[in-house]
């Protein structure tokens, strides 16, 4: 029986989540998919396609899940990922051209997201915007719109309507988008009067371009990546929140199987759960190197992760 003890009010959604840590086998996947998926925008659409599967077990109300927008998306992945993983984001650049590593980068991700958060209230983007007998209330598109974004990045006029959550007409008239399909919402919204179109337009163009221009990991060094919800950079972000040591995750494997714990039970541990299970087993290891070592040794008996799989197999 799975618990999902934990919960995250998304704020520009209205929405609860209840949802759980990532175990051990579902960031081996993670893992997997940013390999079989490289970075790119021909495998965009698969890599976010197999990213939510295996992440959408975490989210006991999954049918909530999608109906959140995409700022709540990245602001909840990057919640979940602090959760099971850590708050810290260590990065290392390599220049394709001199083929040398730039410094490396730590990123708060708790920062990180204090800042996307405070840069979509500054926009006021969810403010209702008045023309005549017509009100509309805009908000960031939903999770849905992500591929519709993507689509027309060189022209996002099309894009406008998934930006909208509802149309008042007449104070008592609401027409609701949030069950529309892309090309309803394009219908109503084509019947709009040009000139409120374009009060709407340019509200959520200043809003696009406020988010875009926004440090938001408040690194001098980072300023070049920027958040934008017509192309791939959040989707680069996952790959890089997510990222994994495959090799290591094996090895650790081949560990805790060495003192008989089964790997199905590992596949179903918490990260950190794994990381306290390795770290008993590494002590014991280095506690009996000590007690095994011959007098006058300078060396303090501990062994690396790599020594304890050497003696595993000598």
């Amino acid at each position: 029986m799975e618990y999902f003890l934990h919960s995250a009010d998304l704020p520009f959604s209205g929405i609860r989540l209840f949802y759980r840590e990532i175990n051990v086998k579902e960031q081996i996947l993670l893992g997997k998919i940013a390999i079989l998926y490289p970075f790119g925008e021909e495998n965009n659409n698969d890599y976010i396609t197999a990213f939510e599967k295996i992440l959408i077990n975490c989210v006991e109300n999954k049918d909530d899940f999608y109906k959140i927008n995409i700022l709540d998306y990245i602001l909840f992945l990057t919640k979940l990922r602090i959760l099971s993983i850590d708050n810290n984001l260590e990065l290392e650049f390599q220049d394709n051209d001199e083929k040398n590593l730039k410094p490396k980068f730590t990123i708060d991700l708790a920062n990180f997201m204090k800042n996307l958060y405070q840069v979509a209230i500054d926009t006021k983007l969810s403010e209702e915007i008045e023309y005549k007998s017509l009100k509309v209330k805009l908000n960031w598109p939903s999770i849905k719109s992500k591929i519709v974004l993507l689509e027309n990045k060189k022209n996002i006029i099309p894009t406008i309507p998934e930006f909208i959550e509802k149309i008042t007409i007449d104070k008592d008239q609401v027409i609701s988008f949030e069950n529309f399909e892309s090309y309803q919402k394009e219908e109503v919204y084509s019947k709009l009067p040009i000139s409120f179109k374009n009060k709407i337009e340019n509200k959520i163009f200043k809003s696009i371009e406020e988010l875009v221009n926004k440090n938001l990991f408040d690194i001098k060094g980072m300023d070049w990546f920027k958040f934008n919800l017509y192309d791939s950079s959040y989707f680069h972000f996952f790959r890089l929140m997510f990222s994994c040591n495959l090799k290591q995750i094996y090895q650790e494997y081949y560990l805790l199987a060495s003192k008989n714990i089964s790997l199905s039970y590992v596949d179903n541990m918490s990260i950190p759960d794994k990381k306290v299970y390795c770290s008993m087993v590494e002590e014991e290891f280095n506690l009996k190197s000590k007690r095994n070592q011959p007098i006058g040794n300078p060396s303090d008996g501990s062994m690396s992760l790599s020594d304890l799989i050497k003696e595993f197999e000598g």
